[in-house]
């Protein structure tokens, strides 16, 4: 218990909130400014905008409270409305027209609305009722001086800065980012005891994340190899129907031979898919016979890893274990485009194409290193083990009670 009836858990959850209204106030004092001098949006125009985007705020709080109440933990909802602010901040760092704008800011204003509700029922739930008010009013305080902080350092940066927006607001986004590392080293817990197994999977994917090419950059490749604009989108079409003829196989191949052996399979596919891609530029199908490596890849992605998360987390901490995996595949994903879209701006399609098969190959490599034997295992071998101890004194397996 801190002086003045504060418990320790709501001052640190409050120092993080004031860091990430910091933030968040840094973008609200400059967007209508810049909004108006640089995309040259009418007052009409911005009123709609803020409008909408209030509207929207309230009705995702409305129907965050609900769902937080019945989540096991609100810690899980607050992290997630947190990662998805730090993302759309970072967004909008590098929105250039107001649609982008809106979109990213639409998924900022999604963000604060998920985690406002579970933060303040956690605020009450960790509260003496001998002291609820003032710990209310002491975290309320404490955003109130993150917004007079980042109204203060808006004007500070821009004097320093020379008007510099991104630069400003790529610093902003990068304090929403670092706090939200700390809401969840600090206040999580659960992060912590999940085990060096289910760390070392995750260490894994996110390697494989990395190497991941976003398919609306395929898209763009479809287009810069001359096919028009209608044909261009058949690549998202044929990507799903891969992955709707590899899903399930490739999860029955899963289960019985362990996800070393899917692992391998996906990131081969991506791999295949990349240097096929290498030779679009001199026969353009080739955007299109990708489609068919990358939708294994993709089966992969959103089957076998799936399911070595929840197969290596604790029983009780599988939601848990979702967040963390989701957190980090926000933070590859915002990396990972980055890089490929800086390198194909800076150089070309095939230098991205050509990188990220050499991320995967290096994955490849490490993997039968990384991955824990646990996670090795199909079924059949995990079944021979079984039957091999089962009658070997104590480490035999047990019949259940009646």
């Amino acid at each position: 218990m801190m002086s003045g009836g504060i418990p320790r858990s709501i001052f640190v959850l409050s120092m993080v909130s004031m860091a990430l209204t910091s933030a968040s106030c840094v973008f609200n004092t400059l967007l209508p400014i810049y909004m108006v001098t640089e995309l040259k949006m009418s007052m009409r125009t911005m009123g709609m905008f803020e409008g909408m985007l209030e509207a929207f705020s309230y009705v995702v709080r409305m129907f965050s409270g609900v769902i937080s109440d019945r989540m096991t933990s609100r810690k899980a909802a607050i992290t997630a409305g947190f990662v998805m602010g730090a993302a759309a901040k970072f967004g909008m760092s590098f929105a250039t027209s107001t649609v982008q704008l809106f979109m990213t800011k639409a998924v900022d204003r999604l963000g604060n609305g998920v985690q406002a509700a579970p933060r303040d029922a956690l605020i009450g739930d960790l509260s003496p009722s001998t002291s609820r008010s003032a710990c209310f009013g002491f975290a309320q305080s404490m955003r109130k001086w993150g917004s007079f902080m980042g109204a203060g350092l808006a004007f500070a940066l821009m004097k320093a800065s020379d008007n510099n927006y991104r630069a400003i607001f790529l610093l902003a986004s990068a304090v929403s980012a670092l706090s939200t590392i700390a809401f969840v080293t600090l206040f999580m817990r659960d992060v912590r005891s999940m085990g060096v197994d289910f760390y070392r999977t995750l260490s894994v994917i996110a390697l494989y994340g990395l190497g991941h090419i976003n398919e609306s950059l395929l898209e763009a490749r479809a287009i810069e190899v001359g096919f028009g604009k209608a044909e261009s989108t058949l690549v998202v079409a044929l990507l799903c129907f891969s992955v709707f003829l590899c899903a399930y196989p490739l999860g029955k191949l899963d289960d019985k031979y362990g996800h070393a052996t899917t692992f391998a399979l996906g990131m081969a596919a991506l791999v295949a898919g990349d240097l096929v891609l290498l030779f679009s530029g001199q026969w353009p199908w080739a955007v299109f016979v990708a489609c068919g490596f990358w939708g294994a890849h993709w089966a992969v992605v959103q089957g076998p890893m799936l399911s070595a998360v929840v197969g290596m987390a604790p029983p009780h901490l599988k939601g848990t274990a979702f967040g963390i995996f989701y957190t980090m595949m926000a933070l590859v994903a915002m990396a990972a485009n980055t890089m490929f879209g800086s390198i194909w701006h800076a150089h070309s399609a095939t230098a991205a194409f050509a990188l990220s098969a050499g991320i995967i190959a290096v994955t490849m490599l490490l993997t039968p290193l990384l991955l824990p034997e646990s996670a090795k295992r199909g079924r059949h071998v995990a079944a021979a083990a079984a039957k091999g101890s089962g009658g070997a004194g104590s480490g035999g397996l047990k019949p259940a009670a009646a």
